[in-house]
This record gives C-alpha cells, sequence and structure tokens, in this order.
C-alpha cells in the first residue's frame, strides 16, 4: 500500500501544528516576522552587480504581474491573425535589415542553421 500526501497539506498541519504550540504573543511574533521577510529586501551580496535586491512580496507580484501579461499577450497572438501578420513582418524586416549590415551578424546565424541542420540530419539518421 502507497500512502501519498499532498505536500500542501503537509505544509499546512505543520503550521497549524506549530501555531497551536505557540501562546498569543508567540504567535504575534511569528506572524510579526513572517511580515516583516516579505517586505524585507534581501542582503545586497546575495544578488548580482548592479541589481538592487527586491522583497519576496514584491518578487511574487511582479511575477504574477509578468504571467498575466503573457497570458494576455499570447492570447492575443492566437486570436488575432492580422496581429500575428504584423509580428511576422516585423521580425522579417529587422532579420533582412540584419543580415544586409552586419557580417558578423550573418555568420553566426548561417552556421547556428547549418549545426541545427547536420544535427537535425544526423538524429534522423540514428
Amino acid at each position: 500500500m502507497e500512502l501519498k500526501i499532498d505536500n500542501d497539506q503537509i505544509k499546512a498541519l505543520v503550521a497549524e501544528g506549530v501555531l497551536a504550540q505557540l501562546d498569543k504573543d508567540g504567535r504575534d511574533t511569528v506572524i510579526k516576522q513572517a511580515i516583516e521577510f516579505l517586505l524585507t529586501p534581501p542582503p545586497s551580496d546575495r544578488y548580482a552587480y548592479g541589481t538592487k535586491p527586491k522583497a519576496p512580496l514584491t518578487e511574487a507580484y511582479e511575477r504574477a504581474v509578468n504571467l498575466s501579461a503573457q497570458d494576455i499577450v499570447r492570447d492575443l497572438v492566437r486570436e488575432d491573425t492580422a496581429f500575428q501578420a504584423a509580428i511576422h513582418d516585423s521580425v522579417t524586416d529587422v532579420l533582412a535589415k540584419a543580415m544586409e549590415d552586419s557580417y558578423s551578424f550573418k555568420e553566426v546565424v548561417t552556421s547556428a542553421l547549418a549545426r541545427a541542420l547536420v544535427d537535425l540530419h544526423y538524429d534522423k539518421e540514428n
């Protein structure tokens, strides 16, 4: 017999058990420290040079906004063929301009395409 317990259920039970063992002052302290943690950026030595650390709550909010924006744009692109065509034309124009103006870009793209085609051909044979 295999016993499966959801990770979120375990966390909820542990949190409930810990809080049940604390008196009112202890619970207030734990809650206060949790809120401070959510609102306080970590030390700046944990981040790359030049980046400003963000509080966990700020990072979570920004991640949620970014994911929502991605969903909106994905739906817009999937549903609007005129928008798809405009994106296609813009990308085509940018690539054509880059290929005309930049030998090194042309070289990078052509060698990457050549490697991909060789790999694809090799994969099909094996």
